[in-house]
């Protein structure tokens, strides 16, 4: 006779298990949607910019000053004196 201690393991075995079997299925094993993201077709290189006609892009505000101004560095060597 099973104890309840032994069914509370069996069933926290099987949920690890299946677990495991999804993850393994939806990473490894499931072919690719063939979604490509914002830019389009990848294969063709290009970058579809209609995505920046959308009102929260045209709503953003440039902050500092571009292009950015390289300042004088630091030590040529940072382990000198």
């Amino acid at each position: 006779m099973k104890t309840n201690r032994d069914k509370i393991l069996l069933v926290a075995l099987l949920v690890a298990v299946l677990a495991t079997f999804v993850l393994i299925y939806f990473n490894f094993l499931k072919k690719p949607s063939g979604f490509s993201g914002v830019g389009g077709d990848e294969s063709s290189g290009e970058f579809n910019l209609e995505i920046l006609d959308d009102e929260r892009f045209r709503d953003l505000l440039e902050r500092g000053e571009f292009p950015v101004k390289v300042g004088p560095t630091g030590n040529s060597n940072p382990f000198g004196r």
